[in-house]
């Protein structure tokens, strides 16, 4: 297996230039445990296991049942063309906002959340789309709040955020505990919204 078959597998996949942007932007230690919210067709976790093949496990979540099913597949698709190690990468339905602290918790959660405010555009007709690219499930808040529950103290949070909701991603994190470590700003992206920004943040240690 070439590496010119793994790159037309995620090619395949029709990831998103920001979900690029992303995987390359998060690091991972050997024995992270990571889960991404709202995963799609997987693309981030899967790409982010064969980079990282000695993280603890990968974990993908969506509240779309459909998605999850494609993932799966993706992720079964990956197992037979890629004969290397990877680590145990598993999706499932659940909303990030819902889910009950586990342990152990995680040490990464990853997310390319939709970009578009529920309450700040009009509602698209179609449930599919309005899940994919309004937050009503994913809105910051929303986040940060799971990622608060669902992170060990010290834990990081890899998102990609327009760079015209910025200074409201910056609050929510202060009021969630996070605090911004490495910043990256792509101004040349969907420059109609003023360019992205992938931020990673920590979650503060308790006193």
């Amino acid at each position: 297996m070439t590496m010119v078959d793994i790159q037309l597998f995620f090619d395949r996949l029709r990831p998103s230039l920001e979900s690029q942007l992303l995987t390359g932007f998060v690091s991972l230690s050997p024995g992270d445990r990571v889960l991404e919210a709202g995963c799609g067709s997987g693309y981030i976790s899967l790409a982010l296991g064969w980079k990282h093949p000695f993280c603890r496990e990968i974990v993908g979540v969506d509240i779309d049942p459909g998605a999850v099913r494609e993932a799966e597949k993706n992720r079964d698709e990956l197992h037979t063309i890629w004969k290397g190690y990877l680590p145990p990468i598993r999706f499932q339905r659940a909303d990030v906002g819902e889910m009950d602290t586990q342990e152990p918790r995680f040490d990464v959660l990853v997310s390319n959340p939709p970009f578009f405010s529920a309450k700040a555009s009009r509602p698209s007709p179609s449930a599919a789309r309005r899940a994919a690219r309004q937050d009503y499930h994913l809105a910051p808040e929303i986040l940060m709040a799971g990622a608060g529950r669902l992170l060990n103290p010290g834990g990081r949070l890899a998102v990609v955020y327009p760079t015209l909701r910025v200074h409201e991603i910056y609050t929510r994190a202060r009021e969630h505990a996070f605090e911004v470590i490495k910043e990256e700003i792509h101004s040349g992206v969907r420059t109609r919204n003023g360019g992205i920004r992938l931020l990673l943040m920590k979650r503060q240690e308790p006193f």
